[in-house]
């Protein structure tokens, strides 16, 4: 079946702006409502929660940072199939909140498996080669 598995090649079909929206969706929109969500349902339902309050914070910025964790490797390979330039993406996605900076040791606590990460490097790879090809090649007009 074309278009399937990891050697596929994708069609470059959304902006760099929808690739963002999509991450607040799918990752920080989540990552929210993990953290602040049991809190809202005890401060709701339950009078007095007493020593509640203390699990319900550290509970939920874990579960958190755990969706963070496993969402955001899979945001960020969903994207670089479909957006034309990756390194734009990297930036708006730093700017914008959504991803931390390349060798942060935030980066570090994604979870994404070996294959994951082999083809992130591989279409990085590919941007890369092609934004040197397009470096190399003359401007329309100079000469």
């Amino acid at each position: 079946m074309a278009g399937v598995g990891p050697d596929a090649v994708y069609m470059k079909t959304i902006s760099v702006g929808r690739a963002i929206f999509a991450g607040y969706l799918f990752v920080n929109i989540p990552v929210g409502i993990l953290i602040a969500g049991p809190m809202f349902i005890v401060a709701k339902f339950i009078p007095q929660p007493g020593p509640l309050w203390i699990a319900l914070f550290p509970g939920g910025f874990l579960g958190g940072w755990l969706w963070w964790s496993i969402a955001m490797p899979k945001w960020r390979l969903w994207a670089y199939e479909r957006v034309e330039d990756i390194g734009s993406l990297k930036q708006f996605a730093i700017d914008a909140q959504l991803a931390w900076p390349d060798g942060s040791f935030f980066k570090r606590t994604e979870i994404k498996s070996a294959s994951h990460v082999e083809r992130e490097r591989a279409l990085e790879s590919a941007w890369l080669a092609q934004q040197a090809v397009a470096a190399d090649r003359p401007q329309a007009g100079a000469g």
